[in-house]
């Protein structure tokens, strides 16, 4: 249930004016979701700050797209093909003058239906229900929306209740498409009246940056073989594909990797990863001496605070010196 706040509370009187040049909301084709906190304690949102010029910069948003902590990350489900908000009628109590006072609010449920993705697609989705999410809405000109306070220098993502966000497959049949839907509440401490947009023009490059050009990070996953003190093969497949037709994880170099003894508790310079051939996303990579029992985990190189290699991401993986 949503807050029910009556008179609306104290402040400035209600008048009903618009602004004929106020831009506004339109269709919403793409969702940013998030962690509501970091695991470092930081609220996820935008801050009056971020902005330069008036604009947010395209680093920003690309640097929040491909951030290397996962709990700072900005996950970008794009081309929702339906979207529908409805909200549930008013709870109300009927008292002895007959009269039904509005005791709360119902709640809002979001359905979003994404046509033709992958059935696996909802794995990924999935495992963002076990934390407290939030989301901004992008609609089809690549405006933000979000949660803007009256006084406040931040802008931030809306709430999502907890428990309530979940994706499931909807198959193919002779009658209907196969899709993707998901489904979560707005959490009952958003109130409407503090919706707000950030212009598609204040973003990035503009042009609908985040509809048309902002990419998703994509899993790369890493199987491990050949292991000797000196060095391992490493295979490099994308979560993304069919079970016979695999993405390959080609045109790798060294510096793209970062490999860690978690026994000595020390980096490891890979001094060469050599693709065995062009196109099979197969490395053979040298390393210095290691002990026998020593236990390595390898995972995808960070600049600064970004991943090396956005738009994918190489999911560690550890092994142990034979």
């Amino acid at each position: 249930m949503a807050i029910f706040c009556g008179c609306g509370g104290t402040g400035a009187n209600a008048n009903t004016g618009k602004l004929s040049g106020a831009l506004t909301f339109k269709d919403t084709r793409a969702l940013l979701l998030m962690y509501r906190v970091a695991d470092d304690g930081t609220e996820n949102k935008i801050a009056e700050s971020d902005f330069v010029n008036g604009v947010l910069p395209q680093t920003f948003v690309d640097g929040k797209l491909n951030a290397s902590d996962p709990s700072k990350r900005w996950y970008l489900v794009k081309r929702i093909d339906e979207w529908s908000n409805d909200i549930a009628d008013p709870n109300t109590e009927q008292l002895g003058d007959g009269n039904n006072r509005i005791t709360s609010l119902g709640n809002r449920v979001i359905n979003a239906m994404l046509y033709n993705p992958q059935e696996s697609y909802t794995r990924n989705l999935d495992k963002l229900s076990c934390r407290s999410l939030a989301y901004y809405a992008v609609d089809s000109c690549g405006t933000l929306g979000g949660e803007w306070i009256e006084g406040s220098t931040d802008f931030s993502p809306i709430p999502i209740a907890d428990d309530t966000f979940y994706a499931r497959a909807i198959y193919a049949n002779q009658a209907q498409k196969g899709k993707v839907m998901i489904q979560f509440e707005n959490d009952r401490s958003f109130s409407d009246t503090d919706f707000d947009i950030v212009p598609d023009g204040a973003i990035g490059s503009g042009n609908d940056y985040i509809i048309k050009s902002a990419i998703s990070l994509t899993n790369m996953n890493v199987a491990i073989s050949k292991i000797t003190p000196t060095g391992f093969r490493a295979t490099l497949t994308a979560e993304a594909g069919n079970f016979n037709k695999s993405i390959k994880g080609s045109g790798w170099v060294a510096s793209d990797f970062a490999l860690y003894n978690n026994t000595t508790d020390a980096s490891v310079v890979i001094t060469s990863a050599t693709e065995t051939a062009t196109g099979t996303g197969v490395y053979d990579c040298a390393i210095p001496s290691m002990t026998v029992a020593d236990n390595l985990t390898l995972s995808g190189a960070v600049t600064g605070a970004v991943l090396t290699k956005a738009p994918f991401e190489l999911v560690s993986t550890s092994f142990d010196i034979p």
